[in-house]
């Protein structure tokens, strides 16, 4: 599946969660962390705000922080990764190393 998103959506790989701490023990639903870090796949061109062009701010390769709610998610070509659409303004942060 080729995927190309429009306006100010971004395509974002996201990173598996951690279903067991670093000490083996199994972390349930209800405490794992809010927050969802991922790759982007793609981006958006931009969108129009007040009749003047405002471009995405994110590109391709970039680590992202997002929140657990955000965006839908979309069938992936490459079978168990999970791939979602957001809107730019639902990204928190770009990770820099």
């Amino acid at each position: 599946m080729n995927l190309e998103p429009l306006q100010d959506y971004v395509l974002v790989e996201c990173d598996p969660e951690k279903e067991k701490s670093a000490g083996g023990i199994v972390i349930p639903e209800n405490v794992k962390a809010p927050l969802i870090t991922g790759r982007v796949i793609a981006a958006g061109p931009g969108v129009y705000q007040d009749g003047v062009f405002v471009n995405v701010k994110v590109s391709a390769g970039q680590q992202i922080l997002f929140e657990q709610t955000a965006g839908l998610v979309v069938p992936s070509s490459q079978g168990m990764k999970e791939w979602r659409i957001l809107k730019e303004i639902h990204l928190l942060c770009v990770i820099k190393d």
